[in-house]
């Protein structure tokens, strides 16, 4: 259980009752990291709307690219529910079983990455870690890999937003353990 409050279907008054429905249009239920937000229900919408933009489509990287950013971000920052949770998802958007388990590990040389995804990884990693050492050369040879600075900004973006993920994940003390990985027959999205 969460060391924080937050609230359950059965307590929720009507506002917060709506906000939890407007959640429930993309999910199966109101997963425990859009739980973490339940006490400002209207902050949980917009990030649950954001998520939705951002990572739970295609953009300019496809979901497959975000999942990978998603795990990696989160095995960085030892969220193990983020990092299982969208290792699942990776998984289900088609990396073998191996490479996302690798990525869940932050072991990007045992995955199944080239060269140019490896150093898309390793720039979200430096935001993750250390973004002040983000360099202009670091760009420009993402660049000289072929990925546009559209994709380089989504991914950033996308890193960003794990990193606030798992930072709620992990005061909130939510374990892997506590990850529902399938609902309806389905991966639950469970960000």
């Amino acid at each position: 259980m969460a060391r924080l409050r937050w609230i359950e279907d059965s307590e929720a008054d009507e506002a917060t009752a709506r906000s939890f429905d407007e959640v429930r249009k993309r999910r199966s239920r109101v997963p425990p990291v859009m739980r973490t937000m339940s006490l400002r229900p209207d902050v949980m919408v917009q990030v649950a709307r954001l998520a939705d933009t951002l990572h739970f489509s295609d953009g300019f990287l496809d979901r497959r690219t975000k999942e990978k950013i998603a795990t990696y971000v989160s095995a960085l920052n030892s969220c193990g529910y983020c990092a299982t949770s969208h290792r699942v998802f990776l998984e289900t958007a088609g990396e073998q079983q191996g490479s996302a388990r690798a990525i869940e590990t932050g072991n990007l040389d045992s995955a199944a990455v080239d060269d140019r995804e490896r150093k898309l990884l390793e720039l979200v990693g430096v935001q993750t870690t250390s973004p002040s050492d983000i360099t202009d050369e670091q760009i420009e040879e993402l660049r000289s890999l072929g990925w546009s600075d559209e994709e380089l900004v989504e991914a950033l973006l996308d890193g960003a937003l794990f990193n606030f993920f798992n930072r709620m994940v992990e005061s909130f003390g939510l374990k892997s353990s506590d990850f529902v990985p399938m609902a309806n027959g389905a991966p639950a999205q469970d960000t």
